[in-house]
């Protein structure tokens, strides 16, 4: 009886993702597929996503329902060759933030440095260069916020990656990983010659 619910929670979680395309331009790749290891985006892009994970879901759940409390949300933005959909902009005495929340289990002592790349992407998009990355704990009971300045090495190092995925997906080729520790959560480790576990 577990496992139906289970599965039944599975595929409503799958639902939602699908619910939510994306009209991502040809020549541009997402911004989160490139502040974690590119060689797993490029898996994804080639064999697919598996079914979220529940906390995931879940997570994304919290996520959509705490953005709602910005006046400036979900702001989606192209700049090739990126595409991404900031989470907020937030002015605090006149000064615009862009904000990227994150759902956690744990909250960091330090934010993880793909949010940071992340949430610089966005400035570096938007061209504001204040941020504020908002942790919240998935029982909603702890929050701890981090402010970034914009970094435009980082940003170019971030562009060049979208560029280098693009060519390997036209070549059918896998591009070299970048890792952020992601290999124990990726999916494809098995079939990566690079995965560490």
């Amino acid at each position: 009886m577990d496992d139906l619910f289970i599965n039944l929670f599975k595929h409503r979680a799958k639902a939602y993702y699908d619910e939510r395309p994306r009209d991502i331009p040809d020549n541009c790749v997402q911004v989160t597929e490139v502040t974690k290891c590119i060689r797993a985006s490029y898996y994804d892009r080639v064999f697919g996503r598996g079914l979220p994970k529940l906390t995931t879901y879940f997570g994304s759940l919290i996520h959509d329902d705490l953005l709602k409390t910005f006046d400036k949300y979900e702001i989606e933005v192209c700049k090739p060759p990126l595409y991404g959909i900031a989470d907020a902009i937030y002015t605090i005495d006149g000064v615009e933030f862009v904000i990227e929340l994150k759902t956690v289990k744990t909250i960091p002592i330090t934010p993880y440095p793909n949010h940071i790349e992340q949430i610089n992407t966005y400035m570096g998009m938007l061209e504001i260069h204040d941020g504020i990355i908002i942790y919240v704990d998935r029982a909603i009971e702890r929050v701890k916020t981090f402010t970034v300045r914009f970094n435009e090495s980082m940003y170019y190092k971030t562009v060049e990656k979208a560029y280098t995925l693009l060519k390997a997906i036209e070549r059918n080729d896998p591009p070299y990983p970048t890792d952020y520790g992601y290999c124990s959560l990726c999916e494809h480790r098995k079939i990566c010659p690079y995965s560490l576990f």
